[in-house]
């Protein structure tokens, strides 16, 4: 599941090239991670 979300993330990129791969993982970490502080944050 995790693997298919990645992919479809790095798809919409337009093209690829190791830098622009690079950036599309960040951008997807920061995506998941804003998505994961957001479920955590009640339990604060």
């Amino acid at each position: 599941m995790w693997e298919l979300s990645f992919t479809g993330f790095c798809l919409n990129s337009d093209k690829l090239i190791l830098r622009d791969s690079i950036t599309c993982v960040i951008g997807y970490a920061r995506k998941r991670f804003a998505e994961l502080t957001a479920l955590l944050k009640p339990f604060h």
